[in-house]
């Protein structure tokens, strides 16, 4: 596989890591950019003249949205794994789909979100790239140490919990080993194994489901959010 277990192969999966998940939210906002502002219109016509109310109106894109957003999120998973040479299990690829699910319906709930603040698509747009790009560089691959009340906002970020997730379950119990050229002056590899890793960027292995949880948490969140601006 193009990966490999030495320790080029450390820095090359972090990068496919924050690679592969940040610009997942954006394909979520342009799939919603691409229809939603026309059937909100519709909708506003609609709605005034009481054919149905906000609630049906999200909950029947809701239902035509998940089904595109299941067939995406599978073949991402198939690519991260067997084609680029991520570990490939059954665990490995559902997770990788589950992420990749959760990410896209979280980019579809904050484009309905702004475009429910703003009526103009590309003030919509703008604004909704300006968070998911501050989220991007919080995830902790970039920026190791965050000011407290940046921690705290952070909390509010499914890429973090995204990638803080994927990082454990790619690198929980892999070993790398070192050409001569990548060993310490005093013969010894520098990174030796996943945990190793996961402690220099300060993703603790037993917080694995936490992160879960709390990436399933803002998913569901900010479509609840979604739900309440724009009834």
């Amino acid at each position: 596989p193009p990966l490999k277990s030495d320790y080029y192969g450390v820095k090359n999966r972090i990068g496919l890591l924050y690679d592969a998940i940040c610009p997942v939210v954006f394909t979520g906002m342009l799939n919603n950019i691409a229809v939603f502002p026309t059937e909100r219109n519709v909708f506003y016509r609609e709605y005034a003249d009481s054919a149905y109310g906000s609630f049906n109106f999200l909950l029947t894109y809701m239902i035509n949205e998940i089904p595109f957003e299941i067939i995406i999120a599978a073949i991402y998973a198939i690519f991260l794994g067997p084609v680029i040479g991520l570990q490939s299990s059954f665990i490995d690829l559902f997770s990788w789909f589950i992420v990749a699910f959760f990410l896209i319906f979280t980019g579809e709930s904050l484009g309905i979100i702004f475009c429910g603040f703003f009526y103009t698509i590309g003030f919509s747009v703008s604004m909704t790239s300006v968070l998911i790009s501050m989220f991007c560089a919080m995830t902790g691959f970039i920026s190791l140490r965050l000011p407290v009340y940046l921690e705290y906002f952070n909390y509010i970020s499914i890429i973090k919990w995204a990638c803080e997730f994927a990082a454990i379950q790619e690198f929980e119990g892999l070993t790398f080993t070192c050409t001569p050229d990548q060993l310490l002056p005093d013969g010894s590899c520098p990174i030796t194994n996943g945990e190793q890793v996961l402690e220099i960027y300060n993703f603790p292995k037993d917080h694995k489901w936490f992160a879960f949880y709390m990436l399933v948490g803002c998913a569901v969140g900010y479509r609840i959010l979604a739900f309440i601006i724009f009834g």
